[in-house]
């Protein structure tokens, strides 16, 4: 019995002996998980707190960076950007920040599945944008945020490649009338991109008023872009246009619900999705209700047909509670030609008019706008 009894005590202290070794070795390595408030594990290669420093690694939760612009500094291709849950009072300028593998940036609730981790980026109602790429930003894909306050827009993307934008609530951004800039008031804002995409996001209550009482803002602007889809999102409580589309090709929108749109004017210029300009824009399974204009607008400004103005395909759509369902104009032409644009299985109801087309608002010989300086990159 002595020796079965020995033999029993040192069994169960080689058993701990290898389990410290293990543990041990398993924690040497900076990028493996480490534990949130919940004891849960995350997975990440930096994290990120508002009560974190950033004198510290970041390599683990228990000592993370305070700053996501911190992060961005040591980030490499490949890496994934936690962060915790809090909020955060960060805005951020990027210029040439593509790493050759894409860099995750997100928020906690992504691992644990809880609403009420979800990072909150807040700009007070002073800082300008969340983060801002100047240009040539490319390979990033952000996640599982909350983004609000901000007084111009919440992300903005200039020259861009392979934006991935997902799972994000905006909201109250754009909201202050900024005379110096042509264009503000934006949730969400594409230009001159390429392979980008918003998905499964909330854009609301974006835009404001001008000087001049007129209302500015859009959900979300795709422009001077090629190959971009906006897919399964709800946009929501805008003052401007919920979407706009201009002078792009190659362009999907699908599956979005738009409503509640308080359109700039209530004719021709915008609508819950504006459209000018740019070739192959394929607008399908959408619902669009209540503006106090177009569902689509869909139009020529700076008379670009037949080279560029057209190719819309608008397909099994929903158009509820507008002025106008479709307002097509400016194309010299009424019905437009179907090198234009071809409807089919739309549903039409509660509108004042379910479709209306104008052959000219501007004429070929007095355009509303100048012909682009920089055409659609098609």
């Amino acid at each position: 019995m002595k020796t079965l009894k020995w033999s029993f005590v040192g069994l169960v202290l080689i058993m701990g002996i290898v389990s410290f070794l293990y543990s041990c070795k398993k924690n040497t390595n900076p990028a493996t998980a480490g534990d949130d408030a919940h004891g849960e594990r995350l997975q990440g290669d930096f994290f990120i707190s508002p009560e974190g420093n950033d004198a510290n690694d970041g390599r683990s939760p228990s000592s993370p960076l305070r700053t996501l612009k911190r992060a961005f500094e040591l980030v490499q291709g490949g890496e994934t950007i936690v962060l915790l849950h809090g909020t955060y009072d960060e805005s951020i300028d990027l210029t040439d920040f593509s790493p050759g593998d894409t860099v995750i940036i997100q928020g906690e609730s992504a691992q644990t599945g809880r609403d009420e981790d979800r990072p909150v980026l807040d700009g007070g109602r002073q800082k300008n944008y969340f983060i801002f790429c100047w240009q040539n930003c490319s390979n990033i894909t952000i996640e599982h945020l909350t983004i609000r306050n901000y007084v111009w827009t919440g992300l903005l993307f200039y020259k861009s490649s392979n934006i991935q934008l997902r799972h994000l609530h905006v909201s109250r951004t754009g909201f202050v009338y900024v005379p110096d800039l042509e264009d503000w008031g934006d949730g969400i804002r594409f230009d001159e991109c390429s392979q980008c995409l918003l998905e499964n996001s909330t854009i609301e209550n974006t835009g404001g008023i001008s000087s001049d009482n007129e209302l500015h803002g859009h959900g979300v602007v795709v422009y001077g872009s090629t190959n971009t889809t906006i897919r399964d999102n709800v946009i929501s409580d805008i003052k401007g246009d919920g979407m706009v589309v201009e002078d792009s090709c190659h362009i999907i929108v699908e599956r979005n619900e738009i409503r509640n749109v308080d359109v700039q004017r209530a004719t021709w210029y915008g609508g819950a999705i504006d459209t000018d300009g740019g070739l192959d824009v394929i607008i399908r399974n959408n619902v669009f209700r209540n503006s106090n204009g177009p569902g689509i607008n869909i139009g020529d400004e700076e008379i670009q047909y037949p080279s560029r103005s057209k190719g819309w395909k608008v397909t099994g759509n929903t158009f509820d509670g507008h002025k106008f369902g479709v307002y097509i104009w400016n194309f010299g032409m009424c019905p437009p030609s179907a090198d234009i644009v071809q409807m089919e299985g739309n549903t039409f109801m509660n509108n004042v008019q379910d479709v209306y087309c104008a052959e000219w608002l501007c004429h070929r010989d007095d355009p509303c706008y100048e012909q682009p300086t920089s055409p659609a990159p098609c």
